[in-house]
């Protein structure tokens, strides 16, 4: 873990060596340090109903987090290639995993040195087997005094993908085609590793329900494409993106529903509005989650039922407060026989009971999106 003074104190010095911040900001080193440290050292969480504070390292989960991260790993790799007599003739890194290629005789040195910078921060090494070694999704290969690079899948790989037949939008099937293509496209360093890369993404697509035409004309959109964007490219469609000049267009995230999204998406398009279509269900709402959660009762933004005595009469309500502060307003409601109740006037217009006792939460409300 990254301590936040130590963080906090590599970040000053690359502020203070930016010439060009107070082109980019208003903020001056120390206040952008404040307002970073106080992010990184203010961080709860709940656990059986206890509330701690964590008191160690970047918050996992936090937006700020892989960005310290990944400016810490900066400078402490700089500090070990400056410090050593045989550094590494190639050093590539993706946040806190790197790949290196240096000399047998300089390596033990090479290591203990990079963790002798910070205390707290460890690395730990593994080395090529049989002349190949992993790293990230790419599966590095010396072959005949050459470096070859092929893709990589782990021994629990299982190559289940979206389904086609899956109730999604045909956008996300496409993208997950798109993806695997251009894995195989830019990663296999030898046209003979893209053609077999190739063919078993092909094969694996088939088994996911994806059909030859489908898979066909994505393949050859990509094989027809351009190199990759570079990055001034990318910064220059950024800018872009927010210049004032054009002309605002709306955005709308909805549940994917087939043979309602499709027309709703081309109606919105011809009012300058972008529709993305997001899953109906997710897992996240199929599955409990294995955080402490508070009781129903006392959780805020829920659907609730409140059924009737005497007849199979119900009220379904939902409510941004919690559900036991909403059930004493409609007790007192029906108590006092409250206009604009409900509950109160079936009660008073049937001559019923309502039973409060089996009222109860049915589901968790989603109150970022206000119905209207």
């Amino acid at each position: 873990a990254i301590p936040v003074e130590k963080a906090c104190s590599y970040i000053k010095r690359k502020l203070e060596a930016d010439t060009s911040l107070s082109v980019r900001t208003n903020l001056n080193t120390d206040d952008i340090i404040w307002l970073l440290e106080f992010i990184l050292s203010n961080n709860y969480f709940m656990y059986k109903d206890s509330i701690f504070k964590q008191v160690h390292g970047c918050a996992m989960g936090s937006p700020v987090s892989p960005i310290v991260a990944n400016l810490c790993m900066e400078e402490i790799e700089s500090t070990a290639i400056a410090k050593s007599d045989t550094p590494p003739k190639l050093w590539k890194r993706y946040v806190d995993d790197s790949f290196l290629i240096i000399r047998k005789d300089a390596l033990s040195m090479f290591h203990e040195n990079l963790n002798s910078i910070d205390s707290n921060i460890k690395f730990t090494i593994e080395h090529e087997d049989h002349g190949q070694i992993a790293f990230l999704d790419t599966l590095v290969s010396r072959e005949d005094g050459t470096i070859s690079v092929d893709v990589y899948r782990k021994p629990t790989n299982t190559d289940r993908y979206l389904d086609f037949q899956s109730h999604h939008d045909k956008q996300h099937k496409a993208s997950v085609v798109s993806t695997l293509i251009h894995r195989a496209l830019n990663l296999p360093s030898t046209a003979d590793k893209k053609t077999r890369e190739l063919a078993y993404v092909t094969r694996v697509l088939e088994y996911n329900g994806y059909n030859s035409d489908f898979v066909s004309s994505i393949l050859k959109k990509k094989s027809s494409q351009s190199d990759a964007q570079t990055p001034e490219d990318l910064v220059r469609m950024f800018f872009e993106l927010l210049d004032s000049n054009k002309p605002h267009q709306g955005f709308a995230s909805l549940p994917y529903i087939n043979g309602l999204s499709q027309p709703l998406s081309r109606l919105l398009r011809k009012h300058n509005i972008q529709v993305v279509n997001r899953p109906f269900k997710t897992l996240s709402q199929e599955f409990p989650s294995p955080k402490f959660r508070p009781d129903p009762k006392l959780q805020k933004d829920v659907v609730y039922k409140i059924p009737c005595s005497n007849c199979s009469w119900c009220y379904i309500g939902e409510t941004g407060r919690s559900f036991t502060t909403r059930k004493k307003e409609h007790i007192r409601n029906t108590k006092l026989c409250a206009k604009g109740s409900n509950v109160a006037q079936h009660a008073w217009n049937n001559d019923h009971k309502i039973d409060f006792n089996l009222a109860k939460v049915i589901d968790k409300g989603n109150f970022r999106h206000r119905k209207t």
